[in-house]
């Protein structure tokens, strides 16, 4: 028999106690009692830079529920002061409305157990940072279409330029700050353990409070010796690596007599003619370089044919995506100049497929396709292709598109395009990209695109429905005053003449949540049994790695998938008086872990 109890012994600590009273049939045992102490998010006077907010709390023995309570910090009673509430069975509850940018709050938890409230929490302050682009008044994502699909779909959007994540009703819920941007935002999305990545010219990874994780400064070194300038993209890898694109300058003499191609010409002298060659790196946790291929070498293979004829490739062998496909240990990338997308084998450093147009009299290695031009997007999926296509003609006849191409399984067999979908919908925009443009596959049957130069992004699902469509746009007014907040005055009252469109996607990022890698351990008694419960708190299915020691001494280790807002159960059938650690870390990054302590002791008089 367990008779049990709680009581908080230190509030300023942020610790509890849990005594457990041992009883036989022969007497009772000495009583003990361990002591856990919770982690508080948003911690006390913390600064936010997000009004989703996921507030996680420590626990309390018998309660059978928490009730978060929030309010404006210049309102000082709990009584009658406008409260945002919510309430959970777990250690963490999200709040999803009611929080605004620029504005401070109080909150605490309390725990419940039958109706009864059995502890409180103290009260701790935070604020949520305000910048200017997140004013409607400045800067607004323009809803043109919103079914509900698009919300039952849910998750948030990225736009790069600006650096912000709006919801499916175009409202921003998360920013960036306005510093270290040099020319905006570029390739922004958040990675599977949480983190957020995106380009400024350097490479940049920070948390969810943008403390910075990772920092690689542009033009550093390749092995050569040679600078190397960021350019696209970082791709997790399963190894916990991370793929990149940068682009590094090379110049060639050539001599008069050749034919240029690119320029279309016939060189009359002797020329030096640089081009900006696509080079892959792939970098570890610390952002130090462990490998690379440089597209300088694919182009040259094709000079070398072309020489035979006086010809040479005038064209930029920059890259404008990667992709890393696992189960073949090959990485894609989109060259847009050559109008392909090629297949490197990672431990050959070949190119052992390819896919596009002919460029020139330059035959492809193995097939040919006609189903995108000026493409600046490549991925694989389930044996297809897909792919932004700019498309390369000019003017209003042009129109862009996103395609899944099959690819072939044989060299006799030709690529096949089985879905498409133009980008010449609606009326309020033109159909095509001269530049840029992307697709992010959010599941199934939906796809998130950008029109890159064009500041449109859509949300299409299979059956060629456009659920959810949003242009981007500021308002003309360049002073803005925020004392007497003139321009918010004048934005309410404008008409669509006086905001205009800005240039914002270079790449389109999708997410479901702001916290997919989440988690927490409670030690608890459960039926007779002492179980340590680890909860994956995030909002994806997470496969989790686990790790409790008493003392120095490994008692437990494990892993296993959790699926979200469920959790594991470890059983401890002899509870011994000491310090245990548990150790939990994400297979999404090896770096990311989270420690808890729980102190047995013996009770004392």
């Amino acid at each position: 028999m367990i008779n049990k109890w709680w009581y908080i012994i230190g509030e300023t600590k942020l610790w509890y106690s849990l005594v457990i009273l041992l009883m036989t049939a022969c007497g009772t045992t000495k009583p003990i009692h361990y002591q856990t102490k919770g982690k508080i998010y948003p911690a006390d006077q913390a600064k936010l830079t997000h009004t989703i907010v996921l507030f996680e709390y420590g626990g309390v023995a018998n309660a059978d529920r928490y009730l978060v309570e929030i309010k404006a910090a210049d309102c000082e009673d709990w009584k009658n002061c406008p409260l945002i509430t919510a309430e959970s069975t777990s250690l963490t509850v999200e709040i999803l409305e009611g929080l605004d940018f620029g504005n401070s709050y109080n909150w605490r938890v309390q725990a419940i157990n039958k109706e009864q409230l059995i502890a409180t929490s103290p009260v701790y302050h935070f604020e949520i940072s305000y910048e200017e682009k997140i004013d409607t008044a400045l800067f607004r994502h323009r809803i043109v279409q919103h079914q509900q699909a698009a919300d039952d779909l849910g998750g948030y959007v990225f736009v790069d330029d600006i650096g912000v994540l709006v919801n499916m009703k175009g409202e921003p819920v998360y920013c960036l700050p306005n510093q270290g941007a040099r020319h905006g935002y570029e390739c922004l999305q958040m990675l599977p353990n949480g983190q957020i990545s995106y380009l400024t010219g350097d490479l940049v990874t920070v948390d969810i409070n943008r403390d910075t994780i990772l920092f690689k400064k542009g033009a550093f070194k390749l092995a050569d010796g040679e600078n190397l300038a960021f350019h696209h993209s970082l791709i997790p890898m399963p190894s916990g690596n991370y793929l990149s694109l940068g682009s590094k300058k090379v110049c060639t003499q050539v001599a008069k007599g050749n034919f240029l191609y690119g320029l279309d010409k016939m060189l009359e002298q002797d020329s030096l003619y640089c081009n900006n060659y696509g080079w892959v790196i792939e970098l570890n946790p610390q952002g130090d370089l462990v490998w690379e291929y440089g597209m300088e070498d694919y182009v040259v293979d094709l000079n070398e044919q072309a020489k035979k004829d006086n010809k040479v490739f005038t064209y930029n062998g920059h890259l404008n995506s990667v992709f890393y496909e696992a189960e073949a240990e090959a990485i894609w990338v989109s060259l847009r100049d050559f109008n392909r997308v090629v297949k490197i084998d990672r431990a050959s450093k070949k190119v052992v497929d390819s896919y596009g147009f002919e460029v020139g009299d330059m035959p492809l290695p193995h097939h040919i396709s006609t189903a995108f031009q000026r493409q600046h997007s490549a991925e694989i999926h389930d044996g297809h292709l897909l792919v932004y296509d700019n498309g390369t003609g000019k003017g209003a006849d042009t129109i862009s598109s996103i395609a899944l191409v099959k690819l072939p399984t044989s060299v006799e067999e030709k690529p096949t395009t089985t879905w498409q979908f133009p980008t010449n919908f609606g009326t309020k925009t033109q159909s095509w990209s001269k530049a840029k443009g992307d697709v992010d596959k959010i599941d199934e049957q939906h796809f998130l695109v950008s029109m890159g130069t064009i500041p449109r992004t859509f949300i299409v699902n299979k059956e060629k429905e456009v659920i959810w469509e949003c242009i981007h746009e500021t308002y003309k007014q360049t002073v803005y005053n925020r004392i007497n907040k003139r321009t918010e005055h004048l934005a309410k009252n404008a008409i669509d003449g006086e905001w205009k469109p800005f240039v914002c996607n270079y790449s389109a990022s999708w997410i479901s949540t702001l916290f997919p890698n989440y988690f927490t351990c409670q030690l608890l008694q459960k039926k007779g049994k002492t179980v340590f419960s680890i909860n994956n708190e995030g909002g994806k299915e997470n496969h989790l790695y686990w790790q409790i020691f008493l003392n120095d001494d490994l008692v437990k280790e494990g892993n296993g998938v959790i699926e979200a807002k469920k959790r594991q159960d470890i059983v401890i059938d002899d509870l011994k008086m000491g310090v245990y650690t548990v150790l939990l870390h994400s297979n999404h990054n090896s770096e990311d872990k989270k420690t808890y302590t729980f102190k047995v002791v013996e009770k004392q008089n």
